[in-house]
């Protein structure tokens, strides 16, 4: 079916925008650019987008992002700051911690909204944050690298631990003891520099990348046994290995341009179970919701959508053309559609036709480069973010052929009808 992407509100800053993310719930849309402030949007009565709340800092801030609930925002630049959405539909500080030499790279929270974990610019500290039983939040643990580079950090899906990666081919995971302090619990040893780690969304596994290989360890006693599988030696370095959804396939992004995905059989073994190869640097590699489909981004100007056949190998499918490098692809919410950005500075969406192949259905063009475009958790919203400062939300719309017939004869005649 058609689609036509009708823009519902444009927001223009002075500054590069770095983001812009809806919240869980799909009511607000937050956006942290190259400035002091973070900006939040959402819906007022009649529907309209209208800026809800701006969140300032004392320094330039990198990331913003929602409390699964929705009902929280931290926000960083050199002190993390948290603000609570209150009775009012404002958004007000609940505290702030300046406790960094360096800008805070990122901030997340854990899955149940009361702990958020950092990680600074040049990864010399990771620090966990925990809201108390009153409300209030408070620094919990703080692990400080002086040797090496923690270049990423993570909480579990459960929340009950924390893994951190290091360049010094190292992954550790933390657990807080029965005394509320964090230790260590296992050390992940690899033989070359470790690139990312990342748990399975079961928390089963975790998944890591590194110079010469991608390996996955499994948790065994609480993580203190745990074993790995290696899932192959490469001659080049693996940038990138994540997990599908539905936790039984890995995906790996090597230096040599090529994605090659892993499925896990019956026995608990991974086998390779497809590839795909562009002929420039593979930005993302991302699983559709519900784990069928997978779609990567590259500077070659292209985005690759493969599917898993009946027999649970992986076959590409459609190749999406852009006139510059893409910036980014990502799934909707019901797996059913991609949305695109890219230096030709154009957002398309991408489904399938009536003949089941997948093509393009809706473009729209910025006054810059595209960055970065999302779906709302409904899959009724697009919000896009172009290299000329701005955030543009927008409504999808999809018109049906539909069918009437006349009282003389069969003949149909053919009408158009819009529906969210």
């Amino acid at each position: 079916m058609p689609f036509t992407l009708l823009e519902k509100a444009s927001f223009t800053y002075n500054q590069a925008i770095r983001q812009a993310t809806f919240s869980p719930d799909g009511r607000y849309v937050i956006a942290a650019f190259d400035a002091r402030t973070v900006k939040i949007c959402g819906q007022d009565n009649s529907g309209k987008w209208v800026e809800k709340g701006s969140l300032a800092h004392s320094t330039t801030t990198r990331s913003a992002a929602f409390s699964p609930d929705s009902r929280y925002v931290v926000t960083a630049s050199k002190e993390a700051k948290i603000w609570a959405l209150d009775d009012n539909d404002s958004w007000v500080e609940k505290a702030s911690f300046f406790t960094h030499e360096d800008d805070i790279k990122s901030a997340t929270f854990s899955s149940d909204g009361r702990r958020v974990l950092t990680i600074t610019f040049y990864g010399k500290t990771v620090k966990i944050l925990s809201q108390d039983d009153n409300g209030s939040w408070m620094e919990k643990a703080s692990f400080t690298y002086k040797k090496t580079k923690c270049h990423s950090a993570a909480f579990s899906p459960d929340g009950r631990h924390v893994m951190t990666a290091t360049y010094e081919k190292t992954a550790k995971i933390w657990e807080e003891d029965d005394s509320g302090r964090w230790v260590e619990k296992v050390s992940l040893d690899h033989s070359g520099c470790l690139n990312s780690a990342a748990f399975s969304p079961d928390g089963r596994y975790i998944v890591t990348a590194y110079n010469g290989g991608a390996s996955i360890w499994v948790n065994n006693d609480d993580w203190k046994g745990a074993t790995k599988t290696d899932l192959y030696h490469h001659p080049t370095t693996i940038d990138l290995a994540t997990f599908s959804p539905d936790n039984r396939h890995v995906v790996t992004i090597s230096r040599d341009n090529m994605v090659t995905i892993w499925r896990k059989d019956d026995n608990g073994i991974w086998e390779k179970k497809g590839f795909c190869a562009h002929d420039a640097w593979i930005k993302s590699a991302i699983f559709s919701p519900n784990s069928r489909h997978m779609v990567t981004a590259s500077n070659d100007k292209t985005a690759k959508f493969l599917s898993q056949n009946n027999h649970g190998s992986w076959i590409e499918k459609a190749s999406f053309t852009h006139n510059g490098w893409v910036r980014s692809a990502v799934f909707r919410p019901d797996s059913r559609c991609v949305v695109t950005s890219s230096n030709d500075k154009t957002t398309k969406i991408w489904g399938k036709n009536s003949h089941g192949k997948w093509s393009q259905k809706a473009s729209f063009t910025h006054d810059g480069l595209a960055i970065s475009a999302v779906f709302s958790p409904n899959g009724r919203y697009v919000v896009a973010v172009s290299h000329n400062n701005t955030t543009n939300i927008f409504k999808i719309k999809i018109f049906k052929l539909l069918n009437s017939c006349n009282s003389k004869g069969p003949s149909p005649s053919k009408r158009r009808k819009f529906t969210d």
